[in-house]
């Protein structure tokens, strides 16, 4: 198996992962707050909204903090 057939596996396992992890880890989070009032339609919106930014915060830091720059075509 090629590399890039290796981190394309392992990536696609640990973002499931860290899905799973990110939803529980709302619960954990809105615990206490007006947002744990929330039911059914609401509960999963807010939800949906809270992963959503959570992904976007994730995504500008990896853009304010690039590592070396990864050459895909020597991984192959």
């Amino acid at each position: 198996m090629s590399k890039m057939k290796d981190i394309d596996r392992v990536a696609e396992y640990l973002h499931e992962v860290c899905l799973e992890q990110l939803d529980d880890s709302i619960d954990w989070a809105i615990d206490g707050t007006h947002l744990d009032k929330l039911e059914g339609d609401d509960y999963n919106q807010m939800k949906k909204a809270v992963m959503t930014r959570t992904i976007e915060y994730m995504l500008n830091w990896l853009e304010a903090n690039p590592s070396t720059e990864i050459d895909f075509d020597v991984i192959k």
